[in-house]
């Protein structure tokens, strides 16, 4: 049976995040901005807009299975 690899969302982003933006304490200044930002977001879209919504993607990646879930904004 082949081993699938499992990764969240969650996980991906903040590995982008630490990894693609230099300064001192990024975890917190990101964790506030992100929170603000995801509420101002969420406030101003319109009728069929999907918040927290869950999603599961299994794909192949350099002969690896990799299963990719957990939730997301932004779907209409």
């Amino acid at each position: 049976m082949e081993e699938i690899i499992k990764i969240s969302v969650r996980k991906l982003v903040e590995g982008v995040l630490s990894t693609s933006v230099p300064g001192p304490g990024p975890k917190q200044i990101f964790a506030r901005l992100g929170r603000e930002a995801h509420v101002a977001v969420q406030q101003s879209r319109g009728d069929g807009y999907l918040a927290e919504e869950g999603i599961s993607l299994e794909f192949d990646l350099e002969g690896r299975r990799v299963l990719l879930s957990g939730r997301m904004d932004g779907l209409y």
